[in-house]
């Protein structure tokens, strides 16, 4: 039978008490986690709260489906806001929306999306619509609103700003992804680069400024970017392009 020495016993008694240590402090260090993350909670909770003063009908969310229907999908909004500015907004959109939701056209409907992120609210429109030529076609509008500041509509400069970014950015944000869609179109044989450049990659999608028809979108706190441009062309491009290539994360 073999014995531990004394210095042995001392040196496993150490070793236990070290994972001891280890094991306590990352206990530690989950419950400040998990205490952090509640804290986080409840401030956020706060925060979204103060501005329910201004719902019309506390009930529902900030923005909810007014009209809805089967024929095309369309889904309209309602900014569930009692302000003068959402007033009008609201008559904005339904203008708007009026021949889309109304359509029996399939192809021709409206959809929207909406983020409430502590004191902005955002809302992007899609409409998709078809040309003479039966070509599918999209564009956007979007609105945001900054509910600390008696619910004003920010401007393109006032949310370049809020993110301390600069149009240039965007600008290179948008080109950069365009010249990966290029890449890509070419490398799955949408396009033969030898036939068509990127000059005349743009030109088929009609986009001679990147920064034109740009809607610009808060997203749980990132700055995003909506913009339409031409998917069709005698290369049948089409089938590559879906509604996400019109999103454009900016930062």
């Amino acid at each position: 039978m073999e014995y531990l020495s004394v210095k042995g016993y001392d040196k496993m008694e150490l070793e236990e008490q070290k994972k001891h240590q280890i094991s306590k402090i990352l206990i530690a260090l989950l419950i400040i986690i998990v205490i952090l993350f509640i804290i986080l909670k409840i401030v956020d909770l706060k925060n979204n709260s103060k501005y329910e003063k201004y719902k019309l009908d506390k009930t529902k969310e900030y923005v909810y489906t007014k009209y809805t229907s089967t024929k095309n999908n369309a889904k309209v909004p309602f900014i569930n806001i009692k302000k003068e500015v959402i007033t009008q907004v609201n008559n904005e959109i339904e203008n708007d929306t009026k021949i889309y939701r109304n359509s029996d056209d399939p192809n021709k409907t409206v959809t929207y999306r909406y983020n409430q992120n502590k004191n902005i609210l955002s809302i992007v429109l899609t409409f998709r619509d078809i040309d003479e030529e039966e070509r599918l076609i999209y564009s956007y509008k979007t609105y945001v609103f900054d509910l600390a500041n008696n619910c004003k509509i920010l401007t393109d400069e006032e949310i370049i700003k809020k993110f301390k970014t600069t149009y240039a950015h965007v600008n290179n944000t948008i080109g950069k992804a365009m010249q990966e869609k290029y890449k890509d179109e070419v490398k799955k044989g949408y396009l033969d680069k030898n036939e068509c450049n990127y000059k005349c990659f743009l030109e088929m999608r009609n986009i001679t400024n990147y920064l034109d028809n740009v809607n610009y979108y808060i997203e749980e706190g990132s700055l995003v970017v909506y913009k339409a441009y031409d998917v069709y062309s005698i290369y049948g491009e089409e089938e590559y392009y879906t509604r996400n290539d019109f999103k454009f994360i900016i930062k």
